[in-house]
């Protein structure tokens, strides 16, 4: 700005100043790339002030039992089996013959087994049919032997039915009606080593062959020790079948072929006195 006095005195004007610019715009990139001021940060407990004490939880209580499951109904149990209906006194008389001649087989061929169960099976059927009636008793004291049955077998089946209605009659239990049946089916299974000329003629023996005859209660009872039996009672009855205990000793008794009798071996032509008639 120039003024008049400075005029007149022909001092020099002052310099005019020079116009301000404005200062350069920065580019748009460089703005843009400015870092932006960051978020705010989240306030923390510190911030909130002094902590507070956080109440504890609740505490639970005990859980009720669960309650106990219903168990599931037990199936019905199954329907009793329908007994078998009972065989007759002389079809189970006519199966302990046709056991009994198995084991004159095992006997000559010298078997070391023997069908234990199988003879113990026919004891209790026997048992039971002679708890039931007397007709098994009757069968079995029928004197005369079919025909084509061998005869020792049909004598052992008669001394082990009359045995156990014996015994059962004296009060013994099963077990020992079981092996005293058991003792009345071998007793003379010796009997079936001897010469077959020897039991056709026993009324009619030499000395020789008597003496042969009277060791068959030793012969049947080492036969029996080797087929392993159940109870060895049973070895000691058939020893002693033909022992005479009235005489206050073991002394052995003579055989008499002219006599029969269940607790002794008869002879094949000899018969007993006359069937009684039943009671």
């Amino acid at each position: 700005m120039v003024r008049m006095s400075d005029l007149v005195r022909g001092a020099p004007a002052e310099k005019a100043a020079p116009p301000k610019t404005a200062p350069p715009k920065e580019p748009t990139e460089k703005r843009a790339a400015a870092p932006a001021v960051p978020p705010t940060l989240p306030r923390t407990r510190l911030a909130e002030g002094p902590l507070q004490s956080v109440a504890a939880p609740p505490r639970r209580g005990p859980e009720p039992a669960p309650a106990p499951e219903t168990p599931a109904p037990s199936p019905p149990p199954p329907p009793a089996p329908t007994a078998a209906p009972a065989v007759s006194a002389e079809a189970l008389f006519g199966g302990l013959l046709r056991f009994l001649a198995g084991v004159r087989d095992l006997v000559m061929t010298g078997s070391v087994t023997f069908p234990w169960d199988g003879l113990e099976r026919l004891m209790g059927h026997a048992i039971g049919s002679l708890e039931r009636s007397g007709e098994l008793f009757w069968v079995a004291n029928n004197p005369a032997a079919p025909a084509d049955v061998d005869y020792l077998a049909f004598h052992q089946a008669q001394v082990a039915v009359l045995s156990m209605r014996i015994g059962s009659d004296v009060g013994y239990d099963r077990r020992r009606l079981v092996a005293l049946g058991m003792a009345g089916c071998l007793l003379d299974v010796g009997l079936w080593q001897l010469p077959e000329s020897v039991l056709r003629r026993l009324d009619a023996l030499t000395s020789a062959e008597q003496a042969q005859y009277r060791s068959h209660p030793t012969l049947s009872a080492e036969v029996i020790r080797r087929w392993s039996p159940p109870s060895e009672g049973i070895v000691e009855a058939v020893l002693q079948h033909h022992e005479d205990f009235r005489r206050g000793s073991r002394a052995r008794r003579s055989i008499r072929t002219r006599r029969s009798s269940a607790s002794s071996t008869p002879t094949p032509g000899s018969r007993s006195r006359r069937r009684p008639g039943r009671a």
